[in-house]
């Protein structure tokens, strides 16, 4: 088994640990579940695009980097439970207005009138304009 086949295989086996199945894997990066599978067996294995590994990396908590080429941290940082990778999930894949108006909303919920700019929200709870 290659490194990468390693590594992949260790990391859906740790994410169904914590009740994350390769069924839940494969919806998360839009494969099915045959490519799952093809991704840690060794000689046959499909080749993961990069897109899909950082897809991986999310579902399961490992970091990208770890999984590509394995260096730096092997999880994670910062546990996430399951409802919070799926919001994660779903906040990526909304459109960047909806992101925007999202944390725009969350903002105002939580009493930010004028949060300060920053990587996490870019538009400072602005929402953005869009033309229909």
């Amino acid at each position: 088994m290659s490194a990468l086949a390693t590594r992949i295989a260790e990391a859906i086996s740790d994410a169904k640990t914590r009740g994350v199945s390769v069924k839940d894997v494969a919806a998360a990066c839009e494969v099915s579940v045959q490519s799952v599978y093809q991704w840690k067996r060794p000689g046959e294995r499909k080749e993961i695009e990069g897109t899909k590994l950082v897809e991986l990396a999310a579902v399961t908590g490992f970091e990208a980097l770890w999984l590509m080429k394995g260096k730096g941290a092997k999880k994670r940082t910062i546990a996430l439970n399951g409802l919070e990778e799926q919001l994660i999930q779903m906040y990526r894949g909304l459109p960047e207005d909806f992101q925007a108006a999202l944390l725009q909303d969350a903002n105002k919920y939580l009493g930010l009138a004028n949060p300060a700019p920053s990587a996490a929200n870019p538009f400072n709870g602005v929402r953005p304009t869009t033309e229909v």
